[in-house]
Order: C-alpha cells, then sequence, then structure tokens
C-alpha cells in the first residue's frame, strides 16, 4: 500500500493520506519492503567505490517489527537496496535467492538464529564475500565470541545509533573495495 500526499487543511504542509496513526505490525507489513527507483538511484553492487556513498544490496533480518522498521529507516536515507527477512527461515530463502553485499542480522529470532544465519552466510562458497553484522541485545561475551568465531564481521548492541549503524556499513563496504582480498582470506577455510 502506497500513500498518496495532499495539502493539509489550513496551511500549506502536506498531509499523507491513509496513513497509520501509530506504527503496528500490520502497518509495518504495508510499507515496501525492496527501494526501488521511484525512491532512490539504482547502481550495480559491484560499482561501490571507496567512498561507500554507491548503493549496496543489504538484508536486514529482525522479527522485532519496530526494529526492522528503525534499521530500514536508516538505511533507506542513505539509498541503499534494502530487502527485508522477519524470521530466520524467511532469512534462509531470501540468502538463496539474492545477492548481497551486507546482512544485518538480530540474534535471537523464530524458526532459525542469528548465528545459524552467520554459519550458513561462512559455509556457502558463493556467500563469503558477504559482510555480516550482527545486531542483539544479548551481551553475553559466549555468544558475541562465538558471533565472531562463526565469521561475522561486527557487532552492534541495542539500541542501535543511526551514525554508528552507517559508519560501520560504510566501514565494511570500504574495506570490501579496497582490498577484496581480505575477504577471500578471512572467509577461506583450512582442513587441518
Amino acid at each position: 500500500m502506497f500513500f498518496r500526499k495532499k495539502k493539509g487543511k489550513n496551511d500549506d504542509t502536506p498531509a499523507v493520506e491513509n496513513a497509520p496513526q501509530s506504527v503496528t505490525p500490520d502497518a509495518v507489513a504495508e510499507i515496501p519492503t525492496k527501494v526501488t527507483e521511484t525512491t532512490a538511484k539504482v547502481v550495480p553492487a559491484s560499482s561501490s567505490s571507496a567512498s561507500g556513498s554507491a548503493l549496496a544490496n543489504i538484508l536486514i533480518i529482525e522479527d522485532d517489527s519496530i526494529m526492522l522498521l528503525a534499521i530500514r529507516s536508516i538505511l533507506a536515507k542513505s539509498g541503499y537496496n534494502l530487502i527485508t527477512a522477519k524470521d530466520g527461515k524467511e532469512a534462509f530463502e531470501k540468502l538463496d535467492t539474492e545477492n548481497y553485499d551486507i546482512v544485518v542480522t538480530d540474534l535471537m529470532m523464530p524458526y532459525a538464529n542469528g548465528l545459524e544465519v552467520v554459519s550458513k552466510i561462512r559455509n556457502d562458497i558463493t556467500k563469503r564475500h558477504v559482510s555480516v553484522i550482527v545486531c542483539s541485545s544479548v551481551g553475553n561475551e559466549e555468544t558475541i565470541t562465538e558471533a565472531f568465531r562463526l565469521g561475522a564481521d561486527d557487532y552492534l548492541k541495542k539500541p542501535i545509533k543511526a551514525e554508528e549503524l552507517l559508519a560501520r556499513i560504510k566501514k565494511l563496504l570500504e574495506r570490501r573495495t579496497t582490498n577484496p582480498q581480505l575477504v577471500t582470506k578471512k572467509t577461506a577455510r583450512t582442513n587441518v
């Protein structure tokens, strides 16, 4: 459902017709899950510049609809191509059908948790180039260590600060662009 702008009564400020009065799971479900050419210019992910200003394909995996909306809003303003998944099962389906530059995943989710998502990405030779940021309110040191051991590139503690998320995504994109061999070396598996 797309919203149509109309002029507000008694002033020149735009009002949004049919907009929900509060953010509810139903309202969030009606928000488009992929940024399209009408909302951002589309640039192939392979043309990402070292400055990180070119678009990248980002998968956001989050089961909390409010947090999903918040992360999506932060990243949409920067013009990234966004795809969302509400749980581990949907994330696995989207990982199998699309190519991503970065995955931002929650840890605690139904069907498959964030650690399983990281493991799936790192064990798939065609996905090892994907950078993974784990976001969670879980502050357990063992869980964080396990996420890094499985191959997560970064970790953010909730609540997420917009500037911090954007800076970390930019850093990961710059690292990939300036030294693509770094990703290959990091994710290569050695049999002992």
